[in-house]
């Protein structure tokens, strides 16, 4: 027999208590209460709490708490990244919040929704398991501050890589340019920020040279390729530079006698930048 505790009756406990069956209706009352009161530990109660914010965040598109009830990591990378593609022209003005908002347009970060099947907790560590109909995908928390903050960082890790694929970047050169191998314009304090603006050409070697220099030096991009689009950021010091690309047709676009300095200095290569040969 199936108890409905919404439906039960007057009539109906009087039946019960006729039929001998009125410790069984208060054993099945108490298990349930036992049952709601004790479905999760202080801490667990926490991680669900910290789960159904974000859930409502996500679904109510607040970005700016999503954001801030993320993990430090996730919101390092976040922020890196952010500044890589503010860097490419997308208007989010460095901001790590509407990047997430960029990014949650088009993927799924996380199974949102109250019905979880359980949380685990490991020290400052908790997984939590959602009920998403067939399948069920971890959640990662981790306990900062006195908070249970969402880790994020593999998701996104995974998103962004996808979206780097058939560039020859890596993720740790697109948040971090100035990690490609470089050893001349790598420790200075001004920033070189240099584009692929060309439609149909493909950048495979970047020189930046002193204009006193009788020589060009090494290629700066090192095994990285900046197709059409893409950016690559170098750290040079105050002075006057001759620079030099080339494309995958062998093609050579040039700029002479460049004065860099505190205030950095944009080099979107193109056309005009293109030697007559």
């Amino acid at each position: 027999m199936t108890w409905s505790f919404a439906s039960l009756s007057v009539g109906g406990v009087f039946e019960a208590i006729q039929g001998g069956r009125l410790k069984k209706v208060i054993g099945v009352a108490l298990f349930a209460a036992i049952f709601v009161a004790c479905r999760w530990s202080g801490s667990q109660q926490d991680v669900y709490d910290s789960y159904t914010r974000l859930s409502t965040a996500l679904e109510e598109c607040r970005w700016e708490d999503l954001h801030d009830g993320l993990s430090q990591e996730t919101r390092d990378l976040l922020e890196l990244a952010a500044k890589a593609f503010t860097g490419m022209g997308m208007p989010i003005d460095n901001r790590a919040d509407l990047l997430l908002s960029e990014i949650a347009a088009g993927h799924p970060l996380f199974d949102t929704g109250k019905n979880v099947l359980d949380i685990s907790i490991r020290g400052d560590e908790a997984f939590l398991e959602p009920s998403a109909g067939e399948t069920t995908t971890s959640i990662r928390f981790v306990r900062e501050e006195g908070e249970w903050r969402m880790d994020l960082t593999p998701q996104l890790t995974v998103i962004l890589n996808r979206a780097l694929e058939g560039t020859g970047t890596t993720l740790a050169q697109f948040l971090n340019p100035a990690s490609v191998e470089n050893p001349a314009p790598s420790s200075g304090s001004c920033m070189l920020i240099v584009s692929n603006a060309l439609d149909d050409d493909d950048v495979y070697y970047l020189h930046v040279s002193p204009a006193v220099s009788e020589d060009w030096g090494p290629d700066v991009l090192g095994d990285m390729v900046l197709l059409p689009g893409a950016v690559c950021t170098l750290y040079v010091y105050p002075d006057t530079y001759d620079m030099m690309a080339i494309g995958a047709r062998d093609d050579t676009y040039t700029r002479w006698g460049v004065a860099i300095s505190e205030g950095g200095y944009d080099w979107d290569i193109n056309r005009s930048d293109l030697v007559q040969q």
